[in-house]
């Protein structure tokens, strides 16, 4: 279970709402979401992929 606070860049503390607010998704990221893009450019299906950069984040740097 995630907790209601999330250490902030600086180390302070911050209400996961607060950062939730922040993500178009309005919910924060699982490990197999970041897992399943892990698992795509490790696989044969990637083989034509090169020198790209993907941003797991709900479209949080897109907004």
């Amino acid at each position: 279970m995630l907790s209601a606070i999330i250490e902030g860049r600086n180390g302070a503390p911050v209400p996961v709402d607060k950062v939730v607010d922040r993500v178009p998704a309005r919910r924060l990221g699982k490990g197999a979401e970041v897992a399943a893009i892990v698992a795509f450019l490790a696989s044969d299906d990637a083989s034509y992929v090169s020198g790209a950069a993907y941003t797991v984040d709900g479209g949080r740097t897109a907004a």
